[in-house]
């Protein structure tokens, strides 16, 4: 009785197993990582909760912080726009020339003439 399977496809089949295999093995580490690195990530707090902190923390009645706690609620003083400096050269090309007629369209996107050696 012969093997039905060839030499060949057994070399196949045996990597084609090692394949699976290594990938099977790739997929369970990286969820070990994944559920290591989430269960040190601090859990999100809760937004009620802050409020209550930080109104917790508010003072009970006005502060005065002297002549560097009005400062941030002046509005800033008014600048006067400067002036720029001119520019010496155009920062776009000359528009172009139209031309008068269909003739001289034609004349416009002919190419020059070349000088020919003899």
């Amino acid at each position: 009785m012969t093997n039905p399977v060839s030499k060949t496809d057994a070399v196949f089949l045996k990597h084609f197993v090692q394949l699976i295999t290594f990938l099977v093995c790739l997929r369970i580490a990286l969820i070990a990582l994944g559920a290591y690195i989430y269960s040190h990530h601090p859990a999100e707090e809760n937004p009620a909760k802050a409020r209550v902190t930080d109104q917790r923390l508010l003072p009970v009645g006005g502060v005065y912080a002297g002549d560097t706690g009005r400062a941030p609620r002046s509005p800033p003083p008014k600048q006067r726009p400067s002036r720029l400096p001119r520019q010496k050269w155009p920062t776009a090309a000359p528009p172009m020339a139209r031309p008068s007629s269909a003739t001289s369209v034609m004349r416009a996107m002919r190419p020059a003439p070349v000088a020919r050696r003899c």
